[in-house]
């Protein structure tokens, strides 16, 4: 009997030992369970953050078609810019032209008059 409980003893403390190891192993995948789920969250959002900045990316064009419309938009803005210097020379040839003409309307009546 006595070897029995010695027998019996033994397992007792054995099993409990067992147990514990057990359950500090299951905390420990636990744990590092939770740093997967961790770096998988950070994984999903970052793809994310990337998928949404790819679609705003798309909507936009290129940077070469970008500088070929710019080029041309300049080469736009230096035709409009010749095109009013010529429209302001004309309209400042049309303003002599008028001042000459009411000097010689000006000049005609005073002719008129004094005849």
């Amino acid at each position: 009997m006595e070897l029995n409980l010695k027998t019996h003893f033994k397992i007792e403390n054995k099993i409990p030992f067992h147990v514990e190891c057990s359950i500090a192993g299951a905390h420990e995948k636990i744990a590092e369970c939770k740093k997967q789920i961790l770096q998988a969250k950070r994984i999903r959002k970052n793809r994310q953050e990337y998928d949404a900045l790819a679609k705003v990316i798309q909507h936009h064009p290129d940077r070469h078609e970008t500088l070929k419309e710019l080029e041309s938009l300049g080469k736009e803005l230096e035709h409009l810019s010749h095109i009013k210097e010529s429209v302001e020379d004309k309209l400042e040839l049309r303003r002599k032209q008028f001042h000459v003409l009411l000097s010689t309307i000006h000049e005609l009546q005073q002719t008129l008059e004094s005849k």
